[in-house]
């Protein structure tokens, strides 16, 4: 081989070689384009959830910004929303998921609102009071209550705020769902049977696939098995959570609800009569406890000392007035709250919250008696930092400017 012959060979080779990686280049930066452009339809998918109005929302295009199809879903979640997105062009695929919750302006710097009533605030032993205050119409004042006096410096740290009433329209479309499963309003349920004989040690559902609803008649303990996502688990009677038990984002429906003693999970619970958070126990962020109106009975929300709850706690209660000696929601000294609880009726703090408190109205009950319009022994702060560790100002009323939030990507 003469060496021109050679030169020319070593072109051709080179030339060769150099359209390859032109054409492998060429591809790679489409496929990069395309899916650069998939993620960018999914999110904004995630957008039209997050902002959609009605309780239930899908939406499906099949050509959706010019390049392939998008599906979207939202519902409710617990006291959140689930919004999942699927954006899809030529066999590629991408699925987004989130749990969104709904941010107040109102809420922003405030400790704690109170229902516009003729009395006073009376606070006694060691609380203390950290943001403004939404307060009855006698203002706050000090008390001796069971032989303590007052101990701290100052009554509050912040402000007084003439805020409106705007507790009394909250929850409603949350409470209507979900009483909506409690009476029979499910779809697509799988029964005891399928539950108890699955052996499968974890159940993963993808939020934008469909609801796994498993209808159990009676009680049943969770423990020792996994179940993560787009899980629904409604019993006709208790749901007991054991310590072992590693729930991930499910949402649990029983009249009664139990989490037994150093139980960790990430979960919503809704009950209409009682839920029961036992001692160390923890609910992670973002967690939901709703207490669902209801006729037929006091219902109440306990939750012991050194129990955790992160998130968003809803007692909604009866619908008419009875004579009650138990608050409708009880949270024990040394219990830990980051983020709102928002009470229609009697509440008896004496753990610490960080966050925001709607309330009706405080009260401290002992043995010996019941104390209205008290707050003892407690702590309460709206702490400025909050947004930073993911905890943000959660409401759903209808008053003030509001908007929704992702407060978890799920994937």
């Amino acid at each position: 081989m003469t060496y021109a012959v050679f030169l020319l060979f070593l072109s051709t080779v080179l030339s060769f070689l150099l359209f390859s990686l032109y054409q492998n280049f060429d591809q790679s930066y489409a496929r990069l384009e395309t899916s650069t452009k998939l993620l960018d339809n999914c999110h904004s998918g995630i957008a039209l959830g997050v902002s959609a109005l009605n309780t239930e929302f899908q939406y499906q295009e099949n050509n959706f910004e010019g390049m392939g199809s998008l599906r979207v879903k939202s519902r409710p979640w617990g006291c959140f929303k689930s919004v999942s997105s699927q954006a899809e062009h030529q066999g590629d695929n991408i699925i987004k998921a989130a749990i969104v919750a709904t941010e107040n302006e109102q809420l922003e710097g405030l400790a704690i609102w109170l229902a516009p009533e003729k009395n006073f605030l009376k606070v006694a032993g060691n609380t203390t009071i950290q943001g403004d205050l939404k307060l009855p119409s006698g203002g706050i004042k000090s008390e001796n209550i069971g032989g303590q006096d007052f101990t701290g410096e100052k009554l509050y740290e912040g402000s007084i705020r003439d805020n409106p009433n705007f507790i009394l329209g909250l929850t409603t479309n949350i409470d209507n769902y979900w009483n909506a499963y409690l009476n029979g309003r499910s779809q697509n349920a799988l029964d005891s049977n399928t539950f108890f004989t699955a052996n499968l040690d974890l159940i993963d559902q993808s939020f934008h696939d469909i609801t796994l609803l498993y209808e159990i008649k009676g009680s049943v303990r969770l423990n020792e098995r996994s179940f993560r996502g787009n899980v629904i688990i409604r019993a006709t009677d208790t749901i007991v959570i054991g310590k072992e038990a590693e729930i991930d984002h499910l949402v649990l429906v029983a009249p009664v609800i139990i989490m037994e003693a150093d139980a960790s999970i990430r979960a919503n619970l809704v009950a209409q009569t009682k839920v029961d958070i036992h001692n160390s126990a923890k609910l992670k962020f973002p967690s939901s406890i709703l207490l669902l109106s209801n006729r037929s009975n006091k219902g109440q929300i306990q939750i012991d000392s050194n129990a955790v709850v992160e998130g968003l706690i809803i007692a909604k209660g009866v619908e008419e007035i009875y004579n009650k000696i138990d608050p409708l929601v009880q949270i024990k000294s040394g219990a830990r709250i980051n983020g709102t609880i928002i009470c229609f009726d009697d509440l008896d703090l004496r753990g610490s919250l960080s966050g925001h408190l709607l309330s009706r109205r405080l009260v401290y009950k002992n043995p010996d008696a019941l104390y209205r319009d008290v707050l003892f022994n407690a702590s309460v702060s709206t702490d400025s930092n909050r947004a930073n560790l993911g905890y943000p100002k959660y409401s759903v009323a209808s008053a003030g400017k509001r908007k929704e939030e992702i407060v978890r990507w799920l994937n």
